[in-house]
């Protein structure tokens, strides 16, 4: 695995906080923050430079972190409690068995060789009671299906076609790796990607969104064919 260490050694130092109400981490946090519990024991797989965490333990939580990257690993351990600079597909971690509260794979499990095995391995971290929650980029959305119709599959530096990702999902193989993994999906939310619809229509959802007359008619209606609209998905799942 050593050229993926070398690809993130950089790379895991661009990522940043995103709060807005469309991004994986608002949906994230606003799930902790509903469990009504302080103080949460979590784990951030994939944490980075610690910017996520940060925002957790500013809600009062104790938070680990695993990483891939030293140089995001030593800027992560500044602000963390504890962090582990290595791989997560290769290593096993210093924590007594039924530690975390939460478990966060937050993108991370599109960047794996065998991500199954590691929710596998990471289900013995988890409390009885607790919470794998997982975001991760859908391939079947709707733009990506268009483009293939006009015979486009390109790569981006973000996204769910993002240069770094080895698997990709859809709701369905998601789902599936979960529930063979040995969890019950407790609940799936999603995010749409705004930017990639017609200019008439982004106009259209802004307004929807801002005299809230049908907002619950969209949710209805996107939520109903995630695997069509939804441009990343949101995956809390509980120990079986």
């Amino acid at each position: 695995m050593k050229k993926t260490k070398i690809y993130y050694e950089d790379k895991a130092l661009i990522y940043s906080l995103n709060l807005s109400r469309y991004s994986g981490h608002y949906k994230i946090l606003k799930f902790i923050e509903a469990l009504n519990k302080k103080p949460l024991t979590i784990l951030d797989v994939g944490c980075a430079t610690g910017y996520f965490g940060a925002k957790l333990k500013e809600m009062g939580h104790k938070v680990y972190g695993v990483e891939i990257s030293e140089k995001a690993g030593l800027e992560a351990k500044k602000l963390l409690d504890d962090v582990i600079i290595g791989d997560i597909e290769e290593i096993d971690l210093p924590y007594p068995e039924r530690y975390f509260d939460v478990i966060i794979c937050a993108d991370v499990l599109e960047h794996l060789f065998n991500p199954k095995d590691v929710i596998i391995k990471l289900k013995r971290y988890l409390k009885h009671d607790g919470y794998l929650i997982a975001s991760i980029p859908n391939v079947a959305n709707w733009k990506i299906r268009f483009d293939l119709l006009k015979g486009k599959f390109e790569y981006s530096e973000v996204g769910p076609l993002d240069f770094g990702h080895i698997r990709f999902f859809t709701y369905y193989t998601a789902k599936r790796m979960f529930e063979e993994a040995g969890y019950k999906i407790e609940m799936v939310d999603f995010n749409i990607n705004i930017a990639d619809f017609p200019r008439v229509l982004r106009l259209t959802i802004w307004a929807i969104n801002k005299i809230k007359l049908t907002s619950k008619l969209w949710q209805r209606l996107t939520r109903r064919y995630i695997n069509f609209f939804g441009y990343q998905m949101i995956f809390v799942a509980a120990k079986v």
